[in-house]
């Protein structure tokens, strides 16, 4: 009899991650699969049911009365205040009105950096596995695994908690860099919890010192999983341009471009980039693609391609597609390595985009400069590089954060002139980042679960 494994994906970039990746049709090798999802996106498992790549799909509840949010929110501030989380003390600060606001707020924050201690995140666990466990949704049976992809989520560690009340034992998949500093708390009573690399390890330790140490494992990252196969054929490269009107014999430039709610003035500095393109600053046979982030307008950049030496590539998105529950195209993944593979270099702003380059053995340019008019901190795309998921990154000598337009021009130059010069420096940081199991993180991950549901191989 096969064994019951029970996903729970509550937004569109979990299926990007989990399901695009191959994992969950992986584990429908040995296993019968079912998934707890958002009612958002009950159609797009219902599908999947009816195609047979799952057996069944239920919906998360989505009530949480006013005392259960407040409890998880405190949970949320007192692990940032605990451990004085940059991203979450600069967001603070730059919601101040005023200085004398932002120094009274500062103050606040420092004292509750004093107060806040690891027993309060015990007690409020404790409660909320106590109190705040409702019964599960009717399944077909009880999980033998049940792996828990949105583990910031409360719906989800709502029905973790549920489970873990019927023995169930859990996984823990982290599925992105910035989630234990940014998006609040992880269950306490998980089994195993999958991280990135070591930096994300060591941060989980430092977050939750009670939890056992053998229970965090180094998985990987299964949608980079794309990035290490190397086996393509040269043409390939004039095939996959050609689809873009790009000549084959082109220096392809990638500008991944931010929200646009967090960059308004981005066009500005990618024209600066097209300036310097079209006066031949990068050399004759240079292309810039745009590649527009999901919650981007390519609009907003198409002014700039009156230029033959310049492409757009839009957000695959909808502006009727809510961000979360948005699906991705199923090919998403694969065009975005193939993307990575045959550019020169990727400039971002403090993007996971950095880290996908460099798994793709690209160089990385960041930008830290607002475009014509530099904006105050709080405003500006400055304050990222001192989020604490990216911070490491940007002390490093491995990716460099130009500040002006001439920086800007001057890294994308070296960067063309001489690609190999930092890939030791951006070695380490990915190795430190983001752990690459030899058979992939899809197959690693597979194995834990085959592992904790004592299925043999």
């Amino acid at each position: 009899m096969k064994p019951l494994i029970l996903f729970s994906l509550s937004n569109g970039w979990g299926v990007r991650n989990f399901i695009h990746s191959g994992l969950i049709a992986a584990v429908s090798q040995f296993a019968d699969v079912g998934v707890a999802t958002h009612k958002d996106l009950l159609p797009y498992f219902e599908e999947l049911v009816e195609q047979g790549e799952i057996s069944f799909v239920v919906e998360l509840s989505s009530e949480e009365t006013w005392t259960w949010r407040r409890i998880r929110q405190a949970k949320k501030l007192i692990l940032q205040l605990q451990h004085d989380i940059s991203t979450a003390r600069i967001k603070l600060l730059g919601a101040a009105r005023g200085p004398l606001a932002r120094r009274g707020l500062a103050m606040i924050w420092r004292l509750g950096n004093i107060l806040a201690a690891q027993w309060q995140l015990k007690l409020l666990d404790a409660l909320e596995h106590g109190f705040n466990s409702p019964e599960p949704p009717v399944l077909p049976g009880t999980p033998d695994v049940f792996v828990n992809c949105s583990p910031f989520d409360f719906r989800d560690n709502k029905f973790q908690r549920s489970l873990h009340g019927l023995g169930v034992p859990a996984i823990v998949i982290i599925p992105s860099w910035d989630n234990p500093s940014t998006k609040g708390c992880l269950s306490l009573k998980s089994d195993i919890i999958l991280t990135w690399g070591d930096h994300q390890k060591d941060e989980l330790q430092s977050f939750y010192p009670a939890m056992d140490p053998a229970c965090i494992r180094n998985s990987g990252i299964p949608q980079f999983d794309a990035y290490y196969q190397t086996s393509f054929h040269d043409n390939e490269r004039e095939k996959f341009l050609e689809n873009l009107a790009i000549s084959a014999n082109k220096k392809v430039i990638l500008y991944a471009t931010c929200s646009e709610q967090l960059f308004h003035s981005e066009p500005t500095v990618v024209g600066d980039v097209v300036a310097a393109l079209e006066a031949g600053k990068f050399g004759s046979d240079a292309h810039l693609l745009i590649r527009c982030h999901p919650a981007d307008r390519s609009t907003r950049y198409e002014h700039l391609c009156a230029s033959d030496k310049v492409s757009i590539f839009p957000s695959s998105r909808m502006d009727t597609h809510n961000i979360y529950s948005w699906v991705p195209p199923r090919e998403e993944t694969l065009i975005l390595a193939e993307t990575l593979r045959h550019t020169a270099l990727c400039i971002n702003t403090a993007s996971t985009m950095t880290l996908d380059a460099i798994a793709s053995l690209k160089p990385v340019v960041n930008v830290a400069y607002d475009g014509d008019t530099e904006l105050p901190y709080e405003q500006s795309v400055r304050r990222f590089y001192d989020y604490h998921h990216y911070l490491p990154i940007a002390r490093s000598v491995a990716v460099p954060v130009v500040h002006s337009k001439s920086e800007l021009l001057a890294a994308i130059c070296d960067a063309l002139d001489e690609p190999d010069r930092l890939e030791q420096d951006r070695k380490f940081v990915f190795d430190h980042f983001c752990h690459s199991p030899k058979l992939g993180s899809v197959s690693f991950i597979v194995k834990e679960i085959k592992r904790l549901a004592q299925c043999s191989d």
